[in-house]
């Protein structure tokens, strides 16, 4: 069985932390503007250290997306 330390280190030990939510979207916007797709990335906090983290979507919210998007063309 993991420890929390274990399992918060997993989880975000890596991650780059934004202390709000626009810094996070303005970090997103900074690599839209350097060539980076970011479509796939989403601003969340995180649970763990309660800072603010740049991630892939969960694939079930993407398809959702996927499927209004093509509903709508």
């Amino acid at each position: 069985m993991s420890s929390k330390r274990a399992i918060r280190r997993r989880m975000c030990g890596d991650k780059v932390r934004f202390a709000s939510l626009q810094e996070a979207l303005s970090a997103r916007r900074d690599m839209a503007v350097n060539g980076v797709d970011v479509t796939h990335l989403n601003a969340y906090r995180c649970r763990h250290c309660r800072s603010f983290h740049l991630g892939h979507m969960p694939s079930g919210i993407l398809y959702q997306i996927r499927q209004r998007l093509e509903a709508r063309a």
